[in-house]
């Protein structure tokens, strides 16, 4: 149980890191739309979110991995992608075939799909 909590902290530290690093926010978000008008990238977030609450966070995590790296709202959304499942239980998780190592893996997948190098230095401060 202590090992899980800290991986939760662990994850949560690191995209709030990337998010200041990377973004110079506080946190990554994206607001999903509601009957209002949203931009494409707040629908995108919506079937990711959508996809992972419904157990198919492999399947969620793969459209992440074709998204445009030329723009940084794409990192944000992927950062709150991964903050998002991060919030989800492990007997969730473990429901969907998906661990907390899992996600800091993608995390380091998306960053370095965007040139971002920073999230391998940091993991290494923690080995």
């Amino acid at each position: 149980m202590f090992e899980q909590d800290y991986l939760i902290r662990l994850i949560k530290d690191i995209v709030r890191l990337l998010a200041r690093l990377v973004l110079h926010k506080e946190m990554a978000y994206v607001e999903l739309p509601g009957e209002s008008v949203h931009t494409s990238g707040q629908s995108f977030f919506k079937k990711l979110i959508t996809l992972a609450d419904n157990g198919q966070i492999n399947e969620a995590e793969n459209l992440l991995y074709d998204i445009d790296t030329d723009d940084l709202k794409n990192y944000e959304l992927a950062l709150a992608f991964y903050a998002h499942i991060n919030d989800y239980s492990d007997d969730y998780l473990e429901l969907c075939n998906y661990t907390r190592q899992e996600i800091i893996s993608g995390l380091q997948e998306i960053s370095n799909q965007f040139g971002i190098s920073l999230f391998d230095s940091f993991t290494q401060l923690l080995s």
